[in-house]
């Protein structure tokens, strides 16, 4: 488990070699990635289907108001940053049910986003977060295990009221 600089290969696989792929512009390999990892205590089909819902972002990503669907794979996001409200449109790029997410910005900056998921036993997922994105490395860093945090308090939050 943990974080570091990760080459665009590791990071975006299945992507060219000069970081494009339908429409992805070139410029991502100028951009700083972050990778973090973080064990949950939740079964694998639980921890993606939170993921999977987007419009749910806004309860473990903290700078996010509002994720609203446009359609099956586009998002319209409202978040604040430095006091100011901002919008972009979000383009899910890919869906692998129980394994792996990503999504990518197409306006208001730059962010790619995967998330994939593996069972780390029955009842919890290893879950890892990789993101592309115009802020510095230290930024990211810290906002992807911010992100992963939130997102584990929320989910076991969840599975302890249930239980």
């Amino acid at each position: 488990m943990g974080g570091g600089v990760f080459s665009r290969n590791q990071i975006f696989a299945g992507f060219q070699p000069d970081g494009t792929k339908a429409g992805m512009p070139a410029f991502i390999s100028t951009m700083d990635a972050g990778r973090q990892t973080l064990v949950v205590n939740a079964p694998v089909t639980e921890v993606y289907r939170q993921w999977s819902r987007l419009e749910d972002l806004p309860k473990f990503i903290k700078t996010l108001q509002t994720v609203q669907r446009v359609d099956d794979t586009h998002f319209l996001a409202n978040w604040v940053h430095d006091g100011r409200e901002n919008q972009q449109m979000l383009h899910v790029v890919l869906r692998i049910p129980g394994r792996r997410i990503a999504w990518r910005t197409l306006s208001g900056g730059f962010w790619l986003v995967v998330v994939t998921f593996e069972p780390f036993s029955s009842q919890a997922t290893e879950v890892t977060l990789k993101m592309s994105s115009d802020a510095d490395f230290i930024t990211l860093s810290k906002r992807l295990t911010e992100y992963l945090a939130n997102f584990k308090d929320l989910i076991e939050n969840r599975q302890a009221t249930a239980a």
